[in-house]
């Protein structure tokens, strides 16, 4: 029998604080990630499989749970954050992970974790593919999460070029934000100032791509 590698450590480490349920996503978001970084950063897999294992490590917490966490930690919460539960466990994963494994802490990956919700203003590429790998991980049926899965993945990335992959991104994740914030929307929920801050801020990028296009044909 071989040794266990630590990733593997790690992996029932992090299962043991799961339910079956939520352990299923999670190791789709594993398992999206990995494709995902196959096709954009394939040095950052080992970071981006952790950042997948560990982004939803405080998810199943209660809401008075996540609240007194955060109050606990000192994790500054807006009042639409305090009416949005949903939100919660990215900024408590972010920190609770560092104090579970401390030899893991790291900037990047907390950032991995801490915006894999809301997404936000100037996402780092790696926060980009781990909130699209948790929104279309082959698990989720939701019909919004089925609709940015097909249309990630229709258009083929893998046959597009470097440069073409990256716009293909940017373009479904403002896709996924304009759904989420129908939804939220139609629900009569609050929308979070940072995903607004992210959709307006590829929205422009985008814009501006194909205005520049444009002028050069």
């Amino acid at each position: 029998m071989t040794d266990k590698t630590g990733y593997e450590k790690l992996e029932e480490a992090v299962k043991s604080q799961m339910s079956e349920k939520r352990f299923r996503h999670t190791a789709g978001v594993i398992k999206a990630a990995g494709e995902l970084a196959a096709l954009y950063c394939p040095d950052k897999t080992e970071q981006l499989k952790t950042a997948a294992l560990l982004h939803d490590l405080t998810k199943e917490w209660t809401t008075e749970r996540q609240l007194q966490y955060c109050q606990d930690r000192g994790i500054p919460l807006s009042e639409t954050d305090r009416e949005s539960p949903k939100v919660l466990h990215g900024m408590t994963a972010a920190v609770f992970y560092a104090e579970c494994f401390p030899e893991l802490k790291d900037d990047a990956l907390t950032g991995m974790i801490r915006w894999h919700t809301t997404g936000r203003a100037g996402m780092t590429l790696e926060e980009k593919l781990i909130y699209l790998a948790d929104y279309i991980e082959e698990t989720r049926t939701w019909p919004s999460c089925v609709l940015v899965r097909e249309a990630f993945y229709g258009p083929d990335p893998a046959a597009m070029t470097k440069e073409q992959r990256l716009v293909h991104l940017d373009r479904v994740m403002l896709y996924s934000y304009d759904l989420t914030i129908k939804e939220l929307l139609e629900d009569g929920n609050p929308i979070g100032s940072d995903t607004v801050a992210a959709r307006n801020e590829l929205l422009i990028l985008l814009r501006r791509r194909d205005q520049r296009e444009k002028l050069q044909n």
